[in-house]
């Protein structure tokens, strides 16, 4: 016959394996959206950096052809400069739907994604 404290310390045992199992499932989700976070912001990061750098390019290569026409390198790097003030204003105020939101979807969607 089996006895009862056989039975007990196995159910325990299993208890406690399942526990683990689940805990280390847990762990494993967790890493896996925190690492699709981060790769998904350095993405967002170095498109951001290169994105900066041909603006840049562009912007000094626009103040060049400028002064062809103007006559005089610093108006056209001021026009240039202006430029970029005025988009960064409208990026200002419309901050909100260009970069709070969009960002709130997308670390949303990450940590809550179905597979």
């Amino acid at each position: 016959m089996i006895k009862t404290s056989d039975v007990v310390s196995d159910l325990v045992k299993n208890s406690k394996e399942y526990i683990d199992t689940n805990l280390n499932l847990i762990k494993l989700d967790i890493a896996e959206k925190f690492s699709a976070l981060l790769c998904g912001f350095l993405t967002v990061a170095l498109l951001i950096f290169f994105f900066l750098i041909a603006s840049i390019f562009i912007g000094i290569s626009v103040a060049l052809i400028l002064s062809i026409y103007t006559g005089s390198a610093i108006i056209s790097f001021l026009i240039v400069a202006l430029l970029y003030f005025l988009i960064g204003l409208v990026i200002w105020i419309k901050r909100d739907k260009l970069i709070r939101i969009p960002l709130m979807n997308f670390i949303l969607s990450h940590l809550f994604k179905k597979d």
